[in-house]
């Protein structure tokens, strides 16, 4: 085996290499997901109700998809996976900032909290993957 071979074998099994790219395009590709449905979802789960938490979702929702197509489709936005985590964590908070945790907007509540918390750990899994790979974050 040789030198060159041998350097190319271990930037593949854990470097910057191919298997890093596909976790990271994983990430990028969930968070696009979420982004999504949060957007979409804001208007049909709690259209009866009080328009904060609908159009507080589609923003934070529009914000997600567009970070994680941004960076799946060009690579730009890699360097912007921390941006992911302070949207998600807001949408965590939200329910109990803004008060809208009553009965009546349990759906909203829940869906807040749940996607929230996938859309955190999609931004701490890139942050993460990134500074195990020596790639700038």
């Amino acid at each position: 085996m040789t030198e060159a071979h041998t350097r190319r074998s271990a930037k593949a099994s854990g470097g910057n290499g191919t298997e890093s790219n596909v976790v990271l395009a994983v990430i990028d590709g969930l968070t696009f997901a979420v982004g999504v449905w949060l957007a979409l979802s804001s208007f049909t789960i709690d259209l009866d109700h009080d328009f904060t938490n609908p159009w507080n979702d589609g923003l934070v929702g529009t914000c997600l998809a567009v970070l994680g197509a941004s960076s799946l489709i060009s690579g730009v936005g890699h360097g912007w996976f921390p941006a992911r985590i302070p949207l998600a964590a807001w949408l965590i908070t939200t329910p109990f900032v803004v008060g809208y945790t009553d009965t009546p907007m349990a759906s909203g509540t829940t869906n807040d909290i749940v996607t929230g918390a996938i859309a955190l750990s999609l931004g701490l899994s890139g942050v993460l993957e990134r500074k195990r790979t020596g790639r700038r974050v």
